[in-house]
């Protein structure tokens, strides 16, 4: 019996390895060993230039494959007849697009001939990108597909990103000059050609080079790999000021002067910027002229950041009149006119650039669409930020208008939203999954790619919908996990760190706020005894309930694992995730780990609270406040609360369409986050997220013989429309926050249903309360 049961445990393993190797063959995988490969310098026209850079490309191919492989690849001038070679060609014979590459793999017998050409400089590295993104690798092992034969070309001809080294930035500041060479060289081999700097800031504490050396430096880094290096500029001062105004003429001058490699020069007109653009575009026609002497064919483009009609009326009417030939073209950024009227508005001639924040989650140009509060307050601005989905949207909604991009980045937060971004502009139908395939087949594992990949979709996920409600937080959790138990090697790997960080980082707050929101419940619940055991009491107990969140925290392990990857992050690539503990600029430039502690429910105002109430002078006006506290959000039976800005709390209100066709949400508005005392004070939850011009909020089959008043609460809030009709306050108050009521017209509680909407004010809490 028992040899029977081996021989069938036999057969198992046999039928198994035999669909393993059908698998493998039909996937196309092919098991030769890419152990000794020659590296070809094929250059038929003698270029010293083409050389030159072919040598960079092969150093390129050899210093990444040993990385991984450990392998070490030879380069030669001449063709050999080492086991496999390939060949790096530069010709421009080719006609082929630039930028473009021919990338081709054949196998004769048990050599493979690997081919990567290209018309110019450029296309032969994105070749080489390909290739790399392609291979599959491990330590002693590099395989590769057969019969390959691609020939691809970008659909954009500008595809960049920002990465100034500044104090503003929350982690380009602390990077050397070999962390800006490596992360350039993996933006190229995404199918990056341009990179952007801010210079003419100070000096940071975690700076290691000389600002002024470092951005001469990142040219020379741009040079070396045929890349287009822009600066972004701008003036924050009044123009007449004559002394200030030739301090940054001389400042332009100067880097001009010294720079190796400058291809775009981005001055914009907002932020910074205040003047009007008959100042402005005299001085770009000065610094035109310097320009021109040492980078002839460089251009300066500008922005209509903040412009208000006439200024914006200005520019075009200027452009227009006069056509300088010293002008590139127009970038279209945040607080910028409408890009396809812009388009319309600027001559032919001059080309248009998209200048988006993919950087910023909230308070920015494209926010985190309805993304819970908790999250909001908690990784604000600058967190770890993966939106494949979202931002190929955004990148195809406006790449049809535009030359293409170079994107506003303030960290390496948001690392895969460049590589889409890049990925997008080389081919706006390229899949996303795929391209996150190639991220994780190249940063990560091949043998990780696909859970990677899904995964990071994963991550994006987390922030769709209630967080309460959004059980899948912590499926991602245990997928990331389990990813990291599977391969402990990509610890110190940062890239990795991020994904890692966010897994924990979206679990714990969703945690704090379950447990955080049930103790304010329990609370709610003591207050309404208060009658019976009396005021002074009750906030005894409910003090010491409220308290459980510090004496008895939730989830203390994945509160430990985030401080451990952030000190990770911190040392192997500079993220500055606190003010007090990494050196972070200002709260809202990274420092997650800042606000991880911040209440997850209404404990700092119910403590405030209960200070006031305790000083009232009788038992009777203490029960009134604690009755109106522990019923906040519950009005009773046929009234009805709304949290504007939670979505679990805000049933009536209406939602538009769906980012698939309404990714700027105009149509389906979003609430906006405030910043009061840098995130730290002590209001309501409810009054820290508020909107203006929603699409409605709606109540059905209402009691038709009741009366009824509108309660909100919010800011510049005046009147508000009730079924189409301008209804005046009857209770109203200033202050921030402060009740105001409106009664709800006759005719309006007749028909039955009652809609409401408002213009500018931006409004938190809305009650509809049935009297």
């Amino acid at each position: 019996m028992k040899k029977i049961i081996l021989s069938k445990k036999i057969s198992i393993i046999l039928i198994k390895l035999v669909i393993l190797f059908m698998l493998t063959n039909c996937l196309g995988i092919e098991k030769t060993n890419l152990d000794n490969v020659t590296i070809i310098i094929n250059n038929a026209h003698n270029n010293d230039t083409y050389k030159n850079y072919q040598k960079t490309v092969a150093d390129v191919l050899t210093t990444e494959v040993e990385k991984r492989t450990g392998f070490k690849w030879t380069v030669s001038p001449k063709s050999s007849n080492e086991k496999h070679t390939i060949t790096l060609s530069i010709d421009e014979a080719l006609s082929l697009k630039p930028e473009s590459y021919h990338l081709k793999i054949e196998k004769n017998e048990d050599k493979y001939k690997i081919e990567i050409s290209s018309s110019d400089k450029r296309g032969l590295l994105f070749g080489a990108g390909k290739f790399l993104r392609m291979l599959e690798w491990k330590k002693g092992e590099a395989r590769f597909l057969k019969n390959i034969d691609i020939i691809s070309s970008p659909t954009y001809p500008i595809r960049g990103h920002q990465i100034g080294y500044r104090t503003l930035a929350n982690s380009y500041d602390a990077w050397t000059p070999e962390i800006y060479d490596q992360y350039i060289r993996e933006l190229a081999l995404f199918g990056t050609n341009s990179i952007e700097i801010i210079p003419f800031s100070g000096r940071g504490p975690l700076m290691k080079v000389d600002p002024f050396v470092m951005n001469i430096t990142i040219s020379e880094i741009c040079a070396k790999y045929d890349m287009d290096f822009w600066i972004m500029t701008g003036v924050g001062f009044d123009l007449a000021d004559i002394t200030k105004r030739d301090k940054v003429v001389a400042q332009h001058k100067k880097l001009y002067d010294v720079c190796p490699r400058l291809d775009g020069v981005f001055f914009s007109g907002g932020d910074p910027g205040i003047s009007h653009p008959k100042f402005v575009m005299p001085l770009l026609e000065e610094l035109a002229k310097l320009l021109k002497q040492k980078h002839p064919e460089t251009k300066i483009w500008f922005s209509l950041q903040d412009f208000d009609k006439e200024e914006i009326d200005y520019f075009f009417y200027y452009i227009n009149n006069n056509m300088p030939d010293w002008f590139g073209g127009l970038v279209s950024g945040p607080a910028s006119p409408w890009m396809p009227d812009s388009r319309k508005r600027l001559p032919e001639k001059y080309k248009l650039r998209h200048y988006p924040d993919i950087t910023h989650s909230c308070r920015s140009q494209y926010p985190v669409s309805w993304w819970d509060p908790a999250l909001g307050r908690t990784l604000g601005r600058e967190c770890p930020n993966p939106q494949p989905v979202y931002y190929s949207l955004i990148h195809n909604w406006f790449a049809p208008y535009t030359d293409g991009f170079i994107s506003y980045s303030d960290g390496m937060h948001d690392d895969v939203n460049k590589i889409i971004w890049s990925a997008k502009g080389w081919d706006p139908d390229v899949d996303i999954r795929e391209v996150l395939k190639d991220y994780a087949r190249f940063f990560y594992r091949p043998d990780l790619a696909e859970s990677a990949a899904d995964g990071i979709l994963a991550l994006e996920n987390n922030w769709v919908g209630a967080l309460v409600h959004n059980g899948s937080v912590e499926t991602t959790l245990r997928f990331w996990q389990a990813l990291a138990e599977k391969a402990p090697e990509l610890d110190f790997n940062w890239r990795w760190q991020l994904c890692q960080l966010r897994s924990r980082y979206d679990a714990y707050i969703r945690r704090r706020v379950i447990y955080e929101r049930a103790l304010e419940e329990q609370v709610n619940n003591t207050l309404a005894e208060a009658v019976k055991i009396g005021a002074d009491s009750a906030i005894c107990k409910s003090l010491a309930i409220l308290n459980l969140s510090i004496t008895q925290p939730v989830s203390v392990d994945l509160r430990n694992d985030i401080e451990g990857l952030a000190l990770a992050l911190f040392n192997s690539i500079g993220f500055q995730t606190s003010v007090k503990k990494y050196n972070a600029i200002g709260l809202d430039r990274g420092a997650i780990i800042d606000y991880l502690d911040l209440p997850m429910n209404n404990r700092l105002w119910l403590e405030d609270e209960f200070v006031k109430i305790q000083k009232f002078s009788t038992e009777e006006k203490k029960l009134k406040r604690l009755n109106i506290i522990c019923n906040w959000e519950n009005p009773g039976e046929g009234s009805y609360y709304d949290d504007i800005g939670t979505l679990d709390r805000s049933t009536h209100l209406v939602r538009g369409e769906g980012l698939n066709t309404d990714p700027l949400m105009e149509r389906n508005p979003n609430p906006g986050f405030w910043y009061w005392s840098e995130g730290f004070n002590r209001l309501r939850l409810s009054w820290l997220v508020s909107m203006d011009r929603p699409v409605a909020i709606v109540y059905e089959n209402i009691d038709t013989t009741a009366d009824y008043d509108v309660r909100v609460t919010g800011y510049r809030v005046t009147k508000i429309q009730i079924n189409g009709e301008w209804v005046e306050p009857f209770i109203f108050n200033e202050e921030k926050c402060s009740i105001i009521e409106y009664h709800v017209p006759d005719k309006a509680v007749k028909s039955g249903k009652l809609v409401l909407n408002w213009g500018d004010p931006e409004i938190t809490e809305v009650w509809l309360i049935k009297k």
